[in-house]
């Protein structure tokens, strides 16, 4: 997705994928992902209350716990939907992602769960993530 927005930039500004700013290059992500949008409205409301109530629900993980994605809350690479993390550590003071631009998704994230996921050919990698985007991994 990332590849098309900037060929599509590319095409549109005449511009070197170089002078893209972060901010200018999330604004067409935004853009992009709500053009020709098939979702309604009144459905889309139906989806942001269910989403934001699933949001409030906190689960206290316990460390060797496995846990997966919320269903429509995953925003990084790993795991993928339905793939299981094991809980490293859940923290008691949450860190907050250095991310500089307020544009961003991850502006200011509350990180405050330590997860190890496998990736590239079983290596077992450390990330942290927000809590509240987890949910316990039923088999």
């Amino acid at each position: 997705m990332a590849n098309e927005l900037l060929r599509k930039l590319l095409r549109e500004k005449k511009s070197e994928a170089s002078d893209l700013s972060v901010s200018e290059f999330l604004r067409l992500v935004s853009e992009s992902s709500t053009e020709g949008a098939s979702i309604a409205p009144d459905e889309q409301a139906k989806i942001l209350k269910s989403r934001y109530d699933a949001f409030q629900i906190r689960h206290a993980f316990e460390p060797g716990q496995l846990v997966r994605w919320k269903k429509g809350f995953r925003n990084r690479e790993a795991p993928k939907d339905d793939e299981p993390a094991i809980v490293i550590n859940s923290l008691d003071v949450p860190i907050f992602d250095p991310e500089l631009e307020s544009g961003s998704p991850y502006f200011r994230e509350s990180l405050d769960l330590q997860l190890a996921v496998l990736v590239q050919e079983g290596v077992f990698a450390i990330f942290h993530f927000d809590g509240r985007r987890f949910e316990p991994f039923e088999k």
